[in-house]
């Protein structure tokens, strides 16, 4: 969103928002409930029921200050309201906010702003003759007064995105956030849970011991949160427990161990119906710190009803293997020789990053390195023209969306350069370790160089036919052929060759 002042000059409608933190005690990230409202395609006004918002509100003596105050949206501005004090011990203060007040211009430049609203006799929304909302405040506690009264936020003719908040409690917060112990040792490890389609999802989190405790972090996306388990045994056991603020969408996220019901889709939007658990117990291996659970968690805004941000069921958490390992070779699946006419040909491999051992390998260490008629090839920027630098090892997930393809585990390379026969090798960089496959070729390796060749060893022979089964002498330099790959297990590869 834009903020700033709107040059307008409507009559009755404020022009200015306050969107800098105003002066005063800051009490930050309370804890905020409501129910409310918002309209929906066909503007009836539809019930709302937010619990877990984060608040921030300011108290500057004379005046009071809301951050955010309709809890369906983040506005990122200030409700403001004049503080009047009860005088008597016991008593909460009464904040009065004066109404319209500008809270947010959109990138279209449309003005919202803070109204009175009630609802009308036709199920949708209409102004209230009341111009303000008022509050109580006893110091830890912030309370909105006359549920009749919705506090609303709507543009000018509420023809747009009107919602609001009928009542709203908001909290100072004593929770705290779940951290990891100063001087904990992490190690980045495979995440995967089961997702909504029923496949399995694959990230990465991190873990780390501390005594008899087990923090693991990363679980939601690009946010240095925590969650902890004690270790006994063999198991682990997580409790609810507090994960931190969601700056942008201003939420608290809690960890909370759930048994989920349903899980409906909708044209592609879930639907879950969960109930919260005890605990979580996840089965701990502690010679490879390996654990994994058959429950399901949520990251939950709040910590009363289940209100998704994250389902994460039948969890498995791997640390990646370090140091020397045995690396399996890429798996070919297919390739075309090099044509003149297109000035390329590829070569389409599978390559996953697992060890020889089933063993989860770090992503971002892991390569693939290419070569042509059994020398290493490197990629340079002159013929592959989207590509930065010249480029001899390939991260796993690189893919610069023209000669170097990837989808998950699946690889598409393009060479631009002749080529009898390309091959690709598997590599993984850990530390100052570097492990390496055996090469993969295609259509077959170079003469005196052994290697695999869709997933065998050197052919003992290799015999080609035309597309009606009738032997050739030699391999055709243009158009399609069947080449016949011989093993000396007396197992046969047969692949399409089109020049």
């Amino acid at each position: 969103m834009l903020f700033g002042s709107l040059q307008g000059t409507a009559q009755s409608w404020p022009t200015t928002m306050i969107t800098d933190t105003p002066a005063g005690t800051l009490i930050k990230n309370a804890y905020g409930s409501s129910h409310g409202y918002s309209n929906d395609y066909y503007y009836n006004a539809v019930e709302k029921r937010v619990d877990g918002s984060a608040v921030d509100m300011v108290d500057a003596g004379d005046y009071f200050y809301i951050k955010n105050p309709i809890s369906q949206t983040v506005t990122n501005s200030w409700l403001k309201g004049a503080k009047h004090k009860s005088g008597v011990d016991g008593v909460p203060d009464t904040i009065v906010c004066d109404l319209p007040q500008l809270m947010q211009i959109d990138n279209f430049d449309d003005a919202y702003y803070a109204q009175a609203l009630e609802l009308s006799y036709y199920g949708g929304f209409t102004a209230s003759a009341q111009k303000q909302v008022k509050f109580t405040w006893d110091g830890t506690s912030l309370v909105k007064l006359d549920q009749s009264v919705i506090l609303g936020l709507a543009d000018q003719d509420l023809a747009y995105d009107v919602m609001g908040d009928d009542s709203i409690v908001v909290h100072t917060l004593a929770d705290v956030p779940t951290a990891l112990p100063e001087g904990a040792t992490t190690q980045d490890c495979a995440f995967r849970y089961r997702g909504a389609s029923g496949g399995t999802v694959l990230t990465r989190a991190k873990l780390a011991r501390v005594g008899d405790e087990l923090f693991v972090g990363g679980v939601v996306p690009k946010q240095d949160l925590w969650i902890k388990g004690t270790i006994k045994d063999d198991k682990v056991t997580f409790l609810p427990q507090y994960m931190g603020v969601d700056t942008t969408s201003a939420v608290h996220k809690y960890f909370e161990p759930a048994k989920v019901d349903s899980l409906a889709s909708d044209y592609g939007l879930y639907t879950l119906t969960a109930q919260f658990a005890p605990q979580l117990v996840f089965d701990f291996d502690a010679s490879t710190s390996q654990l994994s659970t058959s429950g399901d968690f949520l990251v939950n805004i709040g910590n009363k009803v289940p209100s998704t941000l994250y389902y994460f069921p039948e969890s498995q958490f791997a640390p990646y293997a370090s140091g020397e390992v045995s690396l399996p070779a890429p798996e070919i699946v297919e390739g075309t020789a090099y044509s003149t006419s297109t000035g390329k040909g590829s070569l389409k491999f599978n390559l996953v990053p697992l060890d020889a051992n089933g063993n989860d390998l770090d992503p971002n260490l892991f390569y693939y390195r290419a070569y042509v008629d059994g020398n290493p090839y490197t990629f340079t920027t002159d013929v592959y023209t989207k590509l930065k630098q010249d480029m001899t090892y390939i991260p796993y997930s690189f893919d610069d969306w023209q000669d170097l393809r990837c989808y998950n585990n699946s690889h598409t390379t393009y060479f631009r350069t002749p080529f009898t026969c390309v091959g690709v090798q598997a590599v993984y960089k850990s530390g100052d370790v570097e492990s390496v496959s055996e090469i993969a070729w295609w259509p077959q390796a170079p003469s005196g160089v052994d290697g695999i060749v869709n997933g065998h060893d050197t052919p003992l022979s290799v015999t080609y036919t035309d597309l009606s089964g009738r032997q050739l002498s030699q391999q055709p330099s243009s158009g399609v052929c069947i080449m016949t790959a011989h093993y000396a297990d007396g197992s046969t590869v047969t692949t399409k060759v089109v020049k």
